[in-house]
């Protein structure tokens, strides 16, 4: 760590910075990819987090590394979007629906399963 020791124009908290959001976006991308719809709240919090960077890269437009930057975090909120979509993310505010055990198939088929659960009797003593 002997090199965290700021020189003149040297950047070394936006690094970092950028180092450590990398990461936690990557931790994000992680969650909802595996679990989409038991993910309230981070699909969200992507979304939000990529769009004001596509935000802020827009108002300082000037700087052509915020250009290629802004290009690339608004290419990711189209495919965060998109993902959002197609797995039905926001079905994640919804309780009771991403029981494991069916698939998440009950908010598809109207809350019903496509086979419904056996009725278990007590046994028939013989």
């Amino acid at each position: 760590m002997h090199r965290a020791h700021r020189q003149v124009g040297e950047p070394v908290e936006v690094e970092a910075w950028r180092t450590i959001t990398y990461a936690f976006f990557i931790g994000l991308f992680a969650l909802l990819a595996a679990r989409p719809r038991q993910a309230a709240g981070i699909w969200e919090l992507a979304l939000a987090g990529k769009t004001a960077l596509v935000v802020f890269a827009v108002i300082v437009g000037d700087i052509p590394e915020a250009r290629l930057a802004g290009m690339v975090d608004f290419a990711l909120v189209v495919v965060v979007a998109l993902a959002c979509v197609l797995t039905r993310g926001w079905l994640a505010w919804q309780p009771g629906t991403t029981d494991p055990t069916r698939g998440d198939t009950a908010v598809a088929s109207g809350g019903q399963t496509s086979s419904p659960a056996p009725v278990l009797q007590p046994p028939v003593p013989g």
